[in-house]
């Protein structure tokens, strides 16, 4: 039987990816290896002097340390953000895993299930 996928957990972010990936690599380090990260506070930053460092992360020039998965579609950058991601034809349908936002981030938009790992989660916003 193959072990159960180990997945870390974490409030609200509000765009300080660079500390929380920080923290996650760390406890990755000392503590895993995990499989994934559930995000389920606000995801977005609140102010825009933090696009900055959210967009490097979105945009590719910081890396993402393990599959992130968020449910908070809420703050300054979501709905740019966002609506370009539900916009992508790699995105259209319905996705069991998640909507893609960039390597090793996904939104699970909405409610449904979602699989991760291949156990089955019952996401409902």
């Amino acid at each position: 039987m193959a072990a159960a996928p180990r997945i870390l957990l974490c409030g609200d972010a509000r765009g300080r990816l660079a500390q929380l990936f920080k923290r996650v690599s760390s406890v990755n380090k000392s503590a895993g290896p995990f499989d994934a990260l559930l995000c389920v506070g606000q995801f977005f930053p609140d102010a825009p002097e933090q696009l900055e460092e959210f967009n490097d992360y979105v945009e590719g020039r910081s890396k993402i340390p393990i599959p992130t998965y968020f449910i908070g579609d809420y703050g300054i950058a979501a709905p740019k953000t966002l609506g370009a991601v539900a916009k992508d034809s790699a995105n259209l349908g319905f996705k069991m895993d998640g909507l893609k936002v960039c390597e090793n981030l996904y939104w699970l938009r909405g409610s449904g299930k979602f699989l991760l790992h291949d156990f089955e989660f019952l996401s409902v916003i």
